[in-house]
């Protein structure tokens, strides 16, 4: 009798190739085959580089088993019963059905995704080329958001330190899919789950080669691609996009990762493409009308989305508007302050510009997730050149902090994670309040309405509910621009009251390291000195 869980990864060693078939014990028949998994071994120079190899591989059958009880197992002439019993796992992650503006897991608990960008390993420009620090690096970053609350991170499966494509199509690395599998393995340790984007790059070049550690080589690698199928090659994205043998390469690929990911729970979600308005606007939306479908098929437990790039212009609004989101289980956003942006209000406060971007694209029967956010120099130039003066973490709260509160299912996901800002000022703290204030809210249940309060020198973003109300109290002052750009000395806010109409116990977190004083008596809100801002809660 082999032991098992219920919701985890679960596999039985087969000698070859083989077909099994897994009968529940309610008896649902699900049937499996066998996946060949290289056994890679890490090691790490004294620079911390890392390499990886194999060790020689060899094949399995793969199961999450949904439920407790006896499951048998068939293949060839062998039988294998499998006791399942209840483990930790708190199962899949679903559109809530009390209200689908948010999620639950498969046990019926509200799950608020406190989510980051931790896309890639960082790459080193050394004397044999570019080296990464890779599953160490990652570990690390699991690490700290583990510690600070982060149940969330969106992770690119195409970038070259992950992508499993060989150049030749329908050929695959088994060496990076065992990376994608402890790179899954290392999320599951530290109880966070996987938002996996497939797909990011946007052009095909066979002639440049990118080897110096610049800003402009750094794009050209992570978004260019070379594909082949028996001796000629992919030329566009066009021809990518709308040609079948292109199509039909891609979801082979698919179908592999899904032999090995579909069903995992630490997955959170599968996203098909990084901005996919990057991609040729006459064959996108015919297919995602095809992939989206498909995809869904193969990973039938997870949610299935897509994005589109900043909504920093009226053309991106209207490729926001006219995207298929009706085939997608989310609204994804992609915002950033961004001073070359085309539209003003991307240049402004960045909680104007995270309430105005949630309003054009939320609807109320689905969940809507800010999955990019932070600063940026003109038009996607770099990171934003005032993050260096950033060691309050201004931009970060204002970004993670503020869609929750504007009827967003999550937090906002941040850019620039590692040396670029995060990581540099060490912010992963900064998740730990907004943690502390969501920790065990049923945000399906509450019917939560988004409200604001706004005057010269405060602002305060409410979320009302049945149960519970929370909210994000500001120094409007105490702002990018003033802070960052023109290092002004911004004074607190002293001695303010706010009229309220809340009969609950009040409560309050600080953000910023200051000793706010901040109280609440008689439905009035007393601020007797506020640096920078706070997180509020009120329990009814």
């Amino acid at each position: 009798m082999i032991k098992a869980h219920q919701f985890e990864k679960t596999e039985v060693i087969v000698k070859n190739k083989t077909k099994a078939f897994l009968v529940s014990p309610s008896g649902v028949v699900q049937e499996l085959d066998s996946i060949i998994i290289s056994n890679i071994e890490f090691s790490y120079d004294k620079d911390g580089y890392e390499t990886v190899a194999s060790n020689g591989e060899h094949y399995a059958l793969r199961f999450f088993p949904d439920e407790c009880g006896i499951y048998t197992l068939t293949y060839g002439d062998e039988t294998k019963k499998i006791d399942v019993t209840e483990g930790n796992n708190r199962g899949y992650i679903e559109v809530s059905k009390n209200d689908s503006r948010y999620f639950v897991t498969s046990d019926g608990r509200s799950y608020v995704p406190i989510g980051i960008n931790l896309a890639f390993p960082t790459a080193y420009l050394t004397d044999n080329g570019f080296k990464y620090k890779g599953m160490k690096q990652y570990e690390y970053w699991f690490s700290e958001c583990s510690k600070n609350g982060v149940s969330m991170a969106r992770v690119w499966l195409g970038h070259e330190y992950f992508c499993p494509d060989k150049d030749e199509i329908c050929e695959f690395d088994g060496i990076k899919l065992a990376k994608i599998d402890m790179l899954i393995d290392t999320a599951r340790k530290y109880g966070i789950r996987l938002k996996l984007v497939i797909e990011q790059f946007r052009y095909f070049d066979y002639d440049r080669v990118a080897t110096a550690d610049s800003y402009d080589d750094d794009v050209f690698r992570k978004f260019n691609k070379k594909l082949y199928s028996k001796g000629h090659r992919c030329e566009s994205a066009a021809s990518w996009l709308s040609e079948k043998e292109w199509q039909d390469a891609w979801l082979e690929k698919i179908n592999v990762l899904a032999s090995r990911l579909s069903g995992d729970p630490t997955v959170f979600a599968i996203e098909l493409w990084n901005e996919m308005d990057c991609m040729p606007r006459a064959h996108r939306i015919d297919w995602n009308r095809k992939m989206l479908p498909a995809v869904k098929k193969l990973f039938p437990r997870h949610l299935v989305v897509n994005s589109l790039g900043s909504l920093d212009s009226e053309n991106a609004a209207q490729n926001y508007e006219n995207f298929c989101w009706e085939l997608t289980d989310t609204k994804e956003l992609h915002r950033y302050l961004d001073n070359g942006a085309k539209l003003d209000i991307c240049k402004s406060n960045i909680i104007d510009l995270i309430r105005d971007g949630i309003n054009r694209v939320a609807e109320k029967d689905k969940p809507t997730l800010l999955s990019e956010s932070g600063a940026v120099n003109d038009c996607h130039s770099g990171p934003f050149s005032y993050y260096t003066n950033d060691k309050q973490g201004i931009i970060f709260c204002d970004c993670v902090y503020t869609p929750l509160f504007c009827g967003a299912a999550d937090c906002g996901n941040i850019w620039h994670w590692d040396a670029r800002y995060v990581d540099n000022h060490k912010h992963w703290r900064l998740f730990k309040p907004i943690y502390e204030l969501c920790r065990e809210i049923e945000f399906d249940k509450e019917d939560f309405c988004s409200e604001i309060i706004e005057d010269q020198d405060t602002i305060l973003l409410l979320l009302r509910g049945k149960s519970v109300t929370i909210g994000y109290l500001r120094n409007k002052n105490a702002n990018w621009q003033t802070l960052l750009c023109k290092k002004e000395v911004v004074l607190p806010i002293t001695d303010k009251t706010i009229r309220l109409e809340e009969k609950a116990a009040f409560s309050f977190l600080n953000i910023d390291g200051y000793l706010d004083s901040i109280s609440y008596k008689n439905d009035t809100l007393y601020i007797k000195h506020l640096e920078f801002g706070a997180l509020l809660r009120w329990d009814k």
